[in-house]
């Protein structure tokens, strides 16, 4: 599948969101502490095509079900297509 940048971006926001609301059933914090402190984090609107390429690359493996089906609520449309 060859996915465009906004889509890749997508599935790496709706990643970032799935994550933070299962930290945030168990009280757990640091994700989104980490993120509004930007202590590592850098916006997606602000990486290069290189730098989204990589995280994607390095988080694929990872996307679930569920990843790209917020991912394609996010984008109003279907991934891929």
């Amino acid at each position: 599948m060859n996915l465009n940048r906004e889509e890749k971006t997508a599935l790496l926001m709706a990643q970032d969101i799935i994550s933070l609301k299962e930290g945030f059933l168990v009280e757990n914090y640091s994700f989104i502490c980490s993120i509004l402190d930007g202590d590592g984090w850098t916006q997606y609107s602000r990486l290069s095509i290189q730098q989204i390429n990589y995280e994607f690359k390095d988080r694929k493996d990872d996307f679930d079900s569920n990843v790209f089906s917020l991912a394609e609520k996010l984008l109003g449309k279907k991934i891929g297509g």
